[in-house]
């Protein structure tokens, strides 16, 4: 296993590398700033990597596979079974992900992290913690030690994808109830209302949607209850 993920020391992207990209974008033959949001795209890129001689040619989309119990809440359109269809189209090669990567010579990697149900496809990684999470409104989603566990999954891969020549990596998802998990961890990271971060999803009901709003701020309510967790729904 590659090194915890808690013990890597994170440092700032090279603010004198944007500068520069900016200074060698505002000098070529265009107008100034007329690529739009391609510009600010370089501009990161450069950050990240370190110098304006950027390198993207060879890529990978790492998509996770996951069900969240939440699902039991009515919060989603569909239900879990779904999970299964979609995520052994994308490791099969049939979803709209692996056309655009096609088109833009980037592979497609396919992990089971959580799906609650089996899947029929040799070509997904498997890498399940558990059957999907808990309902994380009447109890806890994970243990600690899971949710360690994933986080570290997804770091080893990542490492693993730049080891094998990988110069960008993008990321992915599958799963049903995960606009509702995230929007919840988003609302407490950020200390932003439940409102401000919380969305459809999936195609439901303007009556579904207002009830998916009211249990992920039960969820945050029970949690500051539990845990001292700043409220802010």
């Amino acid at each position: 296993m590659q090194k915890p993920f808690d013990q890597i020391q994170l440092h700032a992207i090279s603010k004198a590398a944007q500068a520069e990209m900016q200074d060698k974008l505002d000098n070529l033959s265009k107008p100034i700033k007329g690529l739009g949001q391609l510009e600010r795209l370089a501009d990161k890129l450069a950050g990240i990597q370190e110098t304006t001689d950027l390198k993207i040619d060879q890529r990978i989309c790492l998509i996770y596979c996951a069900d969240h119990g939440i699902v039991s809440e009515a919060v989603s359109a569909t239900s879990e079974p779904l999970s299964n269809v979609l995520s052994a189209n994308v490791a099969e090669g049939h979803a709209c992900v692996n056309a655009l990567a096609m088109r833009n010579r980037c592979e497609v990697k396919v992990f089971d992290i959580g799906l609650a149900g089996n899947y029929q496809t040799t070509k997904m990684v498997d890498e399940k913690i558990q059957r999907g999470t808990k309902n994380m409104l009447t109890s806890d989603a994970m243990s600690r030690q899971d949710a360690v566990k994933s986080i570290q999954t997804g770091y080893d891969n990542a490492k693993q994808a730049i080891a094998d020549g990988n110069q960008l990596l993008l990321l992915g998802e599958v799963g049903l109830g995960n606009t509702s998990a995230s929007s919840a961890i988003v609302s407490t990271m950020l200390a932003l209302p439940v409102d401000d971060v919380v969305d459809k999803g999936s195609d439901i009901s303007v009556k579904q949607f207002e009830h998916k709003k009211q249990v992920i701020k039960d969820i945050l309510l029970l949690a500051s209850l539990i845990r001292l967790i700043p409220l802010v729904c």
